[in-house]
C-alpha cells in the first residue's frame, strides 16, 4: 500500500482535528472562566491559532502544545505575540520545548528569563 501526500494530510488532519477536540475539553475543564467568555468567539479557533503559533515556535509534542495553549487562557489570548524578544526566544532553535514553554511562562507572570 502506498500513502499519497493527500493521504498523509489527510490522515494528520483528522488526527489534528482529534486533538483540538481533547484540548477545548480540557479548557472547558480547566479554565471555565476563560472558557466562557471566549466561548463567543470560538474556543475552538482560539485552539487552533494557538496550536499553529506553538508549531512555529517549534513546540510540536501534544504535552507542549497543551502547555502553550494553557499559557494562552491562563495569561491572555496571544498575549506572547506583542514581545519580540519572547518570540526571539520561542524560535530559538536550540531551546527544547520545557525551555521554550518556562520562558513563556515566565512572561506571561511578568518574570524577565
Amino acid at each position: 500500500m502506498v500513502l499519497r501526500r493527500m493521504h498523509l494530510v489527510a490522515l494528520r488532519e483528522a488526527a489534528l482535528e482529534t486533538f483540538v477536540d481533547r484540548v477545548v475539553e480540557h479548557v472547558a475543564g480547566a479554565f471555565p472562566a476563560a472558557y466562557r467568555e471566549h466561548e463567543r468567539l470560538g474556543v475552538r479557533a482560539l485552539v487552533e491559532r494557538a496550536v499553529v503559533c506553538a508549531e512555529e515556535a517549534g513546540i510540536a509534542s501534544e504535552a507542549g502544545i497543551c502547555g502553550y495553549v494553557e499559557a494562552w487562557f491562563r495569561h491572555g489570548i496571544a498575549f506572547d505575540r506583542a514581545d519580540p524578544e519572547l518570540q526571539r526566544r520561542l524560535r530559538d532553535s536550540e531551546l527544547t520545548e520545557d525551555e521554550k514553554l518556562a520562558a513563556l511562562e515566565a512572561a506571561g507572570r511578568g518574570v524577565r528569563a
